[in-house]
């Protein structure tokens, strides 16, 4: 995962805790940007301060018992 805040001119890799898993999907809340979502082969995890994940563990696990549907 990577973050630019520069439309694209410098990227910030912001991963810190996240497992070395694929991302699936990602989803920034709308109502709060600084809420984000990733979707890992691993889990969902979610940050409430992505400005912090440069330089902090700044993921968490997002629930338990998700299942994919077909």
């Amino acid at each position: 995962m990577y973050r630019s805040v520069d439309a694209g001119a410098h990227w910030t890799n912001i991963t810190r805790n996240l497992p070395p898993a694929p991302a699936n999907s990602v989803v920034i809340d709308p109502n709060d940007a600084n809420t984000v979502y990733v979707a890992m082969d691993t889990g969902v995890y979610v940050t409430t301060q992505v400005t912090t994940c440069e330089t902090a563990n700044c993921w968490s696990v997002y629930g338990t018992g998700f299942r994919t549907l077909r």
